[in-house]
């Protein structure tokens, strides 16, 4: 008989590569799009809350070693004013904070495999400081930008200062279904987070599918989005509670292999829906 040839090994996926196998942003989309043009690439809220239920139970054995940053201090921090999509930059303050985040990450002898980074240059100026200051090679570190993890959208009142509002209308800054004109509420931002969630678990099952660890990501995001986020992975109801958090300028909030199998009971469909409806 013949002898049996060996069976030939699967060629492993680099980490950028097992991101972009998994991710349904459209790659060609530019880094800060309006929220018209996010709604039209953007996942149903059916096709999103069944796509995270299968996840759910796929999260159950899956794990995953997730860092967040927050970016550094900006100007419009400083002055207090709403930034969202505004693309500003980190102040000497900001920039410090992001090098004091790096300190840390290297006492903790930390390293990832992918670093996801929003499409504002303050998340993509904070990882780099953060990350060299870590002693890791930014040349050989995989690192991605997806827009969905963007600061929430103020539309017209981006730059504007937040003394200058009438306390009705400043509300909408911090308000789940009401938003600024031509911005997003926050419940467009947990639909994004939600679509984003999913692509960062479906990668995370086909890393450790390969690798037999862990994967280990960093993000880089905003203020805003990050509370919704965190309120999501923590499972947090209250909806108040979320609202009065703070993420600090350069703050790292560690997940250490962790598995996030109940995370999809933060918020309904039809809440989401609704939302998202009047939006």
């Amino acid at each position: 008989m013949p002898e049996k040839m060996p069976a030939l090994e699967k060629e492993k996926l680099l980490p950028k590569e097992i991101w972009e196998k998994n991710c349904s942003l459209p790659l060609d989309l530019e880094k800060v799009p309006t929220p018209d043009v996010i709604k039209e690439v953007m996942p149903t809220v059916e096709e999103l809350f069944e796509e995270y239920k299968k996840l759910a139970e796929v999260m159950k054995v899956v794990s995953l070693d997730l860092d967040i940053i927050r970016h550094g201090e900006t100007a419009h921090n400083l002055e207090r004013r709403f930034t969202g999509t505004a693309d500003v930059g980190l102040t000497a303050k900001g920039e410090e904070q992001a090098k004091k985040a790096g300190q840390d990450i290297k006492a903790k002898g930390k390293s990832y495999d992918l670093i996801i980074k929003s499409g504002l240059r303050r998340t993509d100026a904070t990882a780099n400081l953060a990350l060299a200051e870590a002693g890791l090679d930014l040349k050989n570190l995989a690192m991605v930008t997806d827009s969905r993890i963007n600061e929430r959208c103020f539309g017209e009142h981006a730059n504007k200062h937040q003394d200058d509002f009438e306390p009705d209308e400043k509300a909408k800054g911090y308000s789940y279904g009401r938003q600024f004109p031509g911005g997003e509420n926050y419940s467009m931002v947990i639909g994004k987070l939600i679509w984003f969630l999913n692509d960062l678990f479906k990668a995370a099952q086909d890393f450790q599918d390969q690798s037999n660890r862990p994967m280990r990501v960093l993000l880089s995001g905003h203020g805003g989005t990050l509370r919704m986020l965190l309120g999501i992975l923590n499972e947090v109801k209250d909806r108040e509670e979320i609202r009065k958090s703070t993420v600090a300028n350069a703050q790292v909030i560690e997940y250490p292999s962790q598995k996030f199998y109940n995370w999809a009971q933060f918020i309904s469909n039809e809440e989401l829906q609704a939302s998202i409806d009047k939006h």
